[in-house]
């Protein structure tokens, strides 16, 4: 009965605070800002070698929106993304007997993606929206490869280097979550959620066309964001 009687208050509490809304004509400012850079190890000290792997990625997306409706807003989203990741691991002879050399390749990325967004915002208090966000438009990447070998003496090998180009569309469905703790400050939690992209891949001397489906839930994927809501009373 108390458990009854607990959920009733905090349901009827929701409801009596969701009448918070974001009128016609707000303009919203802001983005988000990431940045991940984990590293991961391998040791293997019978046979005598370690491989590592190195991250690092950095993340900008300023968005401009206007409300043309209650709660429902058109902007646009440009999203930049950097990364680089150094991976040195060893090398195998024809017995899968450790050679005495390791490989170290360097990659270096960037991707640009610029489009449209519509976002709705659902109010469960005074203060605290979820809201649904889908954003598509053009994406541009660049991936270039660098590797090089050396022995435990220090002694390089012949390096070779390439790279990868690709451009062409994306689209995006992410759910969030937003606290006011003023009216015209948003403070957001957000997961990229199911994407879509096409591209069209160029090595140095190939081309093909790549489609692909992602969905990206898990706690991993949570980012913050920061809005001003320009208007709003």
């Amino acid at each position: 009965m108390e458990k009854f009687l607990l959920s009733a208050l905090v349901t009827g509490a929701i409801f009596t605070n969701a009448q918070a809304q974001i009128a016609t004509g707000t303009t919203m400012m802001g983005g988000n800002l990431n940045y991940w850079g984990p590293t991961s190890k391998n040791d293997n000290n019978q046979a005598g070698y370690s491989s590592t792997t190195k991250n690092k990625q950095f993340e900008i997306s300023p968005i401009v929106g206007r409300f043309i409706a209650e709660n429902l807003a058109i902007g646009i989203d440009a999203r930049f993304s950097f990364s680089k990741t150094n991976s040195h691991y060893p090398i195998f002879s024809s017995n899968y007997t450790f050679a005495g050399e390791y490989y170290e390749q360097i990659q270096k990325g960037r991707s640009i993606n610029v489009g449209p967004i519509i976002r709705y915002y659902k109010f469960v208090s005074e203060k605290a929206a979820f809201y649904g966000q889908f954003s598509g438009g053009y994406t541009n990447n660049y991936i270039s490869s660098y590797t090089s070998a050396f022995s435990n003496e220090g002694i390089y090998t012949p390096s070779t280097s390439g790279s990868t180009r690709s451009e062409g569309f994306y689209g995006q469905v992410s759910p969030g979550f937003v606290f006011f703790p003023i009216n015209k400050l948003g403070l957001e939690l957000y997961l990229p959620g199911l994407s879509y992209n096409r591209l069209i891949d160029k090595t140095d001397d190939s081309k093909r066309v790549d489609a692909s489906l992602g969905a990206n839930f898990g706690l991993r994927y949570l980012q913050m964001g920061a809005f001003f809501y320009l208007g709003r009373s």
